[in-house]
């Protein structure tokens, strides 16, 4: 009897600290996120079976009584009763995982999508808002237990859920952020957007051609990818930057705050890390381009372009007609690019 006893206070002791991972915030709202409550639910558990079987086997005046309750325990504890109990608990362990997202910042909304890789389920595509701790249940192939997610603001990254313990999710840490990256004009640019004139961006495609990924306007600068608040090592570098171009104060204190009060290029419209992008200003004819610029996405959080006006000459373009294709792949023979 002793043994059977410890059986199931074993197997209920594993069933609580299952359920508290997969579904303790639903539960009791986080109260066993408290370090060692679960492994005290184990002992407390451990202890009233223990204090059962005491009173169970001593003698009192509810002999009778406690006779008739050893029997049915002898009963209904046998070892294929608790072998079938370990069973069903293993199959529902290993069939049933849990993802835990646990954002940076609660209560700004973010979009969550998750897909299965395994062949076949990929339209078995999730779609959540974020904005705070979110716990998302799946029954999970053992053996193919892959998944895609795609976060609000991150690089999507293909994750596994684990069966038995589950996976949490800190986007901050697993996950890779999409790249913001500035479009900065030069003087002469910006005197050209100023005058109706037009910023291009183009994206190199995988057959190597630059197709127009966005026509812009106005005399702004202009961000792709999540806002994100601008290093103070770059507004130091812009400072410099117009003291050895030698602006006057005037054009200084304007070119950094355009610099410093960007407009996003769309809200649907990020530059991943691998893309290569070419930046080419128009004047209001859109016959020619006078500024452009080059520039190979990376990792790096925040990424500053600088679109330099073109020298007389500098590059071939056709007359009364725009080809940007051509004109970037010149900037990518000038910088080196294959």
């Amino acid at each position: 009897m002793p043994i059977k006893v410890v059986l199931l206070a074993a197997w209920v002791g594993a069933m609580y600290l299952w359920l508290m991972r997969h579904f303790e915030y639903a539960l009791s709202d986080g109260l066993f996120n408290i370090p060692g409550l679960s492994l005290a639910g184990l002992v407390m558990f451990a202890g009233v079976f223990s204090r059962i079987y005491a009173w169970i086997s001593g003698d009192s005046v509810q002999e009778r009584s406690q006779s008739a309750l050893r029997q049915w325990l002898n009963k209904s504890l046998s070892y294929p009763a608790l072998g079938l109990l370990y069973v069903l608990a293993f199959t529902l362990m290993l069939g049933l995982g849990t993802l835990t997202i646990l954002p940076e910042k609660f209560g700004k909304s973010a979009t969550l999508m998750v897909s299965p890789l395994l062949v076949g389920a990929q339209d078995r595509t999730q779609i959540h808002s974020v904005d705070g701790r979110l716990d998302l249940h799946f029954f999970v192939n053992p053996f193919a237990s892959e998944y895609r997610v795609s976060l609000q603001g991150y690089l999507p990254e293909v994750i596994r859920i684990r069966p038995v313990f589950g996976t949490t999710l800190l986007p901050q840490r697993d996950l890779r952020p999409i790249p913001t990256v500035l479009l900065r004009p030069s003087l002469g640019s910006k005197r050209l957007l100023v005058n109706s004139g037009h910023l291009h961006v183009l994206r190199q495609n995988a057959d190597g051609q630059f197709m127009l990924l966005r026509e812009l306007a106005g005399a702004s600068a202009w961000y792709s990818g999540p806002e994100r608040t601008i290093p103070a090592s770059l507004l130091e570098k812009w400072r410099l930057e117009t003291i050895v171009r030698e602006l006057t104060q005037n054009a200084a204190a304007d070119m950094l705050l355009t610099w410093r009060s960007p407009k996003a290029v769309a809200e649907n419209i990020s530059l991943l890390p691998g893309e290569t992008i070419c930046l080419l200003i128009t004047n209001k004819d859109q016959k020619k381009y006078f500024a452009g610029a080059l520039h190979l996405v990376s990792q790096v959080a925040y990424q500053d372009v600088y679109i330099e006006d073109f020298d007389d000459g500098q590059l071939q373009q056709p007359e009364n007609s725009l080809d940007a294709d051509r004109v970037c792949h010149q900037l990518m023979q000038r910088a080196g690019l294959p």
